[in-house]
């Protein structure tokens, strides 16, 4: 009975003192909450920053005229690339051609001469030049806003593509027939067709 008498008079003699460490304890179980939480706010909105920022340099072979086809080199992210230098060959890479721009931004988009002869190259000289596993290599160096650098040696998903020739060029018949003079006049008397199947 003397001791805990004892003890409600020392609880009640130091009831300030065991406050205090009972409110310091509160405190920093709040301050390291509050941390913790600060921390994944700044390091969601760092990555949402990248994201905004970030450049994606895409090469592609397409067709102007669906016949002829380039090689060309496209921003396809939502940030500007800067010092951005790249180069592609196909088979040997002592012949590959290589290009520089201080900036290229979201959207731009580059042609050049595929590696032909005539460059700009029609689908059956394609087919002709290229075997079903030859591939243009491109490899690519730049920086973002933020400065982030992205190169073959550390970014290998953002920065070396390999493109099969073969599957960027439409089909012999498919072309011949976009190619075909009656072509545009066909596609007029098939649609008129459609539209009076839709008046009956």
């Amino acid at each position: 009975m003397i001791q805990w008498a004892n003890t409600v008079s020392f609880v009640l003699e130091n009831i300030l003192s065991i406050s205090q460490i009972f409110l310091s304890a509160v405190l920093i179980i709040v301050t390291g909450i509050y941390t913790i939480f600060t921390k994944q706010q700044v390091s969601e909105m760092v990555k949402d920053r990248e994201v905004r920022n970030q450049p994606k340099v895409r090469p592609t072979i397409s067709s102007m005229d669906n016949i002829n086809y380039a090689f060309a080199v496209e921003n396809t992210g939502n940030g500007a690339a800067y010092d951005f230098s790249a180069k592609w060959w196909c088979r040997d890479e002592e012949n590959a051609v290589e290009w520089q721009t201080p900036f290229l931004s979201p959207g731009e988009r580059h042609t050049f001469p595929l590696p032909t002869e005539s460059g700009r190259t029609p689908h059956g000289h394609l087919l002709e030049k290229f075997d079903e596993d030859d591939v243009i290599h491109f490899e690519a160096t730049f920086s973002d806003l933020i400065g982030n650098k992205y190169d073959p040696e550390k970014t290998e998903e953002e920065t070396i593509i390999e493109i099969n020739i073969r599957d960027c060029v439409v089909p012999g018949a498919e072309a011949s027939m976009l190619s075909s003079p009656n072509y545009g006049q066909n596609i007029v008397s098939e649609l008129e067709d459609i539209n009076k199947n839709l008046k009956k």
